[in-house]
């Protein structure tokens, strides 16, 4: 039985492409900037001091309750430098696998909702 092909989704080429974009920007080098301590940067949340780090948007660029449309990612993701912080990867992990973990609960819900 020959495979399916997948419909093509332009969404997972132009998102990436856009996160491309800004981490060139200079309002993320400014954050950099903000943190860096001698040749480490101090992450905001644990306060340790690090060589990687990953620059975290406080309000998530991808809201919890789902996609909302480019325009709401590209607004969300160059944002002002004081909704960004600098935090060292075990940090950004913890907060990123929070946040998905609510985002498929609240499509669960949304999908079940559709259902009924």
């Amino acid at each position: 039985m020959a495979k399916k092909k997948k419909k093509f989704n332009p969404k997972t080429k132009i998102v990436p492409a856009i996160r491309r974009i800004w981490f060139h920007s200079p309002l993320r080098r400014e954050v950099m900037l903000r943190a860096k301590v001698d040749e480490y940067y101090r992450c905001e949340k644990c306060r340790g001091l690090q060589e990687k780090v990953h620059i975290d948007h406080i309000n998530p660029c991808v809201p919890l309750t789902g996609w909302e449309g480019y325009d709401s990612f590209i607004a969300k993701l160059f944002c002002d430098p004081s909704e960004l912080q600098v935090i060292c990867e075990k940090c950004h992990s913890k907060k990123t696998s929070e946040e998905v973990k609510i985002r498929k609960e609240n499509r669960a819900k949304n999908l079940g909702s559709k259902t009924e």
